[in-house]
């Protein structure tokens, strides 16, 4: 079977761009943006352009462009160049391009844009028209974000209008700015690749909205801190079997599946959602989803807000003898027999053993004992994937295996530069669609995105003296721990130490608001720290060697 590959597909290196001759510059510059506007010369730098066009990426130039208003599909893409570093091979064929060229002005010489490629998505995008006769060209700014970072990258759209559809359809998509690319995430500035749909012809396609899905969005609820509840109910799949559903959120109205969203798999009626990843007291905005062959509709928007100020209800620690439930004032009793981590969702407390994942109530009571699949060859930690199952976190074969509530196998993926001889700490958490893990053994956080299980490095901290720990997550900051440090750090920035306790080994971490209770193994403590100002005082004392631990939040 093939690989398909998606347009956005990066790998991440840098780059330094060696300083031309300015009066050669000058000239080259007049000469590649002949009969373009200027417009779009504030899009794409001439030198890039260039490049772009020495590869063979037809600029059909004008500005009478004929009337090319209609969806297209563009099967197969086959990639034609690249100056990607380490690009897949030529020939590699890319996913198809669903595209909508809409609102067309000949006299601003402008147009939108809606895509659909695998998965990635744009709505509304605003272009710039060259062309004459029956060839045009369309050249748009996008603004991309992985993982919180942001760059500007180019994407140019040249075919010939003929009955039916498009003619010898090109595209291409480059990197212009990168911002300095703190990630690590991008492609290099200057770099991009050109595709071309290799039967010649990309077809008119008819998406009425009688052809997609009738969906409704469900109301919000079990609203916490940092979680809901949500869903959605399909009635009409639109004459063709709903492959996908879900629900899609954003802090801005009108979110959509390039937001983030769940997958809560396909087919008709209702369903639900879990949302998890969320920051208390700001406003959000959800609706379901369903997509079918002909594309994807939505369901009605409802915004709700996290619940501000919220406090625990439990505080559940695993520890040498066994699992520990705490009350918000300090008091223990004893839950259940020991194990190597726990993780709680959808109010209930999960535990990981050698061969299963048990599923308990907040009162004690075993409801499943899941068996962990076969391909799991080693695990030391585990994460509840919300809508999707369970990552085993395995620091001795550096990888990450996925697999569903029920413990059957999804995949597995490998840590991203791991240091095969590091038998490193591994801590993970979900944060909107990525699962961000601590570490690979060379003092990186991993981040993999949920939706297609491709990885990299989140935040490169090989400037920290000693390992990487726990990691907790509260309104869009990251809380890490190290043997007697706690840090702090955000998509943008670097790590700030909050505090330092005596003898450590800290070995878990939970977010409440301002506060973080973070466990001490070595010193058989759980803390209660203040965010703020970094000071801390005993939680609970007398807990034999504590490890992980996480807040139940209940219904209060």
């Amino acid at each position: 079977m093939k690989n398909i590959t998606s347009f956005l597909f990066v790998i991440a290196i840098a780059i330094m761009l060696a300083p031309g001759c300015e009066k050669d510059e000058d000239d080259n510059n007049e000469a590649v943006y002949d009969g373009l506007s200027n417009d779009i010369q504030n899009i794409v730098p001439a030198d890039i352009l260039q490049e772009i066009i020495d590869l063979g990426m037809p600029v059909h130039r004008g500005n009478t462009p004929p009337d090319f208003e209609n969806t297209y599909l563009a099967t197969p893409m086959i990639l034609l160049k690249t100056t990607v570093p380490g690009d897949v091979d030529l020939g590699t064929q890319f996913v198809d391009l669903n595209m909508k060229f809409y609102e067309q002005n000949n006299t601003a010489l402008t147009v939108k844009i809606d895509y659909d490629g695998g998965g990635e998505t744009g709505v509304g995008k605003g272009g710039f028209i060259v062309g004459e006769n029956n060839k045009f060209t369309v050249f748009a700014k996008v603004d991309v974000e992985i993982m919180g970072y942001h760059a500007d990258m180019v994407e140019i759209y040249s075919a010939k209008v003929v009955t039916g559809g498009l003619d010898d359809f090109y595209f291409a998509n480059f990197m212009i700015d990168d911002k300095g690319n703190p990630g690590g995430v991008f492609i290099p500035n200057g770099t991009g690749r050109i595709l071309y749909d290799s039967d010649g012809f990309s077809e008119i396609i008819e998406s009425s909205s009688s052809d997609l899905p009738v969906v409704a969005t469900l109301n919000v609820t079990n609203i916490t801190g940092n979680s809901a509840t949500c869903g959605g109910n399909i009635t009409d799949d639109g004459g063709s079997s709903v492959i996908a559903r879900g629900v899609c959120w954003s802090t801005s109205q009108n979110p959509t599946i390039s937001n983030n969203h769940t997958n809560d798999g396909n087919g008709t009626g209702q369903f639900t959602s879990s949302i998890a990843g969320l920051s208390q007291g700001i406003n959000y905005f959800v609706r379901a989803y369903a997509t079918n062959s002909k594309g994807t509709s939505y369901g009605n928007e409802v915004s709700f807000t996290p619940i501000q100020g919220q406090s625990m209800e439990y505080l559940i620690v695993s520890a040498y003898d066994g699992v520990y439930k705490v009350d918000k004032y300090g008091n223990s009793s004893y839950f259940s027999s020991g194990c190597y981590d726990i993780e709680i969702f959808d109010n209930y407390i999960y535990t990981l053993t050698s061969d299963y994942v048990k599923k308990y109530s907040i009162n004690g009571n075993l409801i499943a004992s899941i068996p962990i699949a076969s391909q799991v060859d080693y695990k030391i930690a585990f994460v509840v994937i919300p809508n999707q199952g369970f990552a085993f976190l395995d620091n001795q074969y550096d990888k990450v295996y996925f697999t569903d509530f029920n413990g059957n196998y999804i995949t597995e993926v490998s840590m991203p530069n791991a240091n095969s001889a590091s038998l490193q700490n591994v801590k993970g958490i979900v944060v909107n669609d990525k699962l961000i893990v601590s570490e690979n053994g060379n003092n990186g956080i991993i981040s993999i995105d949920l939706n297609n299980y491709s990885t990299g490095i989140f935040k490169d901290f090989s400037n920290l003296q000693g390992w990487l720990g726990a990691v907790g997550y509260s309104n869009g900051t990251y809380y890490l721990c190290q043997a007697t440090k706690i840090h702090s750090f955000t998509n943008n920035s670097n790590p700030s130490l909050i505090t330092t306790v005596p003898n450590g080994n800290l070995t878990g971490i939970s977010i409440d608001g301002a506060i973080a209770y973070a466990s001490i193994n070595f010193e058989n403590r759980v803390i209660k720290l203040d965010l703020n100002t970094g000071t801390y005082s005993n939680f609970i004392t007398g807990i034999n060697k504590p490890d992980d631990i996480e807040i139940y939040w209940g219904s209060n």
